[in-house]
């Protein structure tokens, strides 16, 4: 457990890929995202064929990421038991007969569960592909472009940066805890949320002193983002061209 808070806390931030994707403007992509998640919510709950015609999209921004198969796998895997847990209900409440499959009765229920997780999935799958080419700083700035309050997204960067902090803190933690404990000593319900609240208490501390080395830094309420690609002709067209083929999976076909 202490290795995986200690790989995880190494992550600063955003990887982002090099890819095509990431040559366009942030709002191109929060808009063309945003329009996917929207048009494939809105399919019937129990259109399976037209919820599959979806998968096109996923299947082309993981490509064009180059996001690795393994990786993916692990992490809809990891998020696999919350899908199953929204859709686990439907076959009891809606047993209506559609058809029989080899005298396997499939019901209304059944079907709404597979479109939840396939929407689920796919859903999953391009919100990692846009992790991939997107940098928290500039998912922020684009969400500041968009008319979102300054407030929010400060809050929501700071959020994300020290969150490794926090982590790196636990694992230094739980490791010296370890190497004083002799078998299950120390890790009992009590000394476990004693270990929580003194988190808690270095979380405070390390706040207010960083506060306060930002603040004598010019600190405005505002963090400062690098300028980032200009929304241009090919940002126009690449929405125009998604859009487009969004309605018609989800209109026509």
């Amino acid at each position: 457990m202490t290795r995986k808070l200690q790989r995880f806390a190494e992550q600063r931030g955003n990887e982002t890929d090099d890819s095509l994707l990431s040559r366009f403007d942030n709002r191109t992509l929060l808009v063309v995202w945003g329009s996917f998640i929207l048009a494939l919510v809105s399919v019937d709950k129990y259109d399976i064929v037209r919820t599959l015609s979806f998968i096109a999209f996923p299947v082309f921004t993981l490509v064009v990421v180059r996001f690795p198969l393994l990786p993916l796998l692990k992490r809809l895997v990891m998020l696999s038991p919350f899908i199953i847990v929204m859709a686990a209900a439907n076959p009891f409440l809606d047993r209506t007969a559609v058809t029989t499959v080899y005298g396997f009765t499939i019901s209304t229920g059944m079907m709404s569960a597979a479109v939840i997780m396939l929407k689920a999935t796919m859903a999953l799958s391009v919100m990692l592909a846009l992790d991939r080419c997107i940098s928290i700083a500039g998912l922020c700035n684009a969400l500041r472009r968009f008319g979102v309050p300054g407030v929010f997204t400060t809050q929501l960067l700071l959020l994300h940066r020290y969150a490794f902090l926090i982590i790196g803190e636990a694992a230094t933690m739980i490791k010296a805890r370890d190497l004083r404990a002799a078998g299950k000593r120390g890790k009992g319900p009590v000394d476990t949320a004693n270990l929580i609240g003194s988190l808690l208490l270095r979380s405070a501390e390390r706040s207010e002193r960083i506060y306060k080395a930002m603040l004598a830094r010019g600190f405005n309420g505002t963090l400062p983002v690098a300028s980032e690609n200009r929304f241009g002709l090919a940002d126009a067209l690449f929405i125009a061209s998604t859009l487009s083929c969004f309605a018609l999976l989800r209109f026509i076909f």
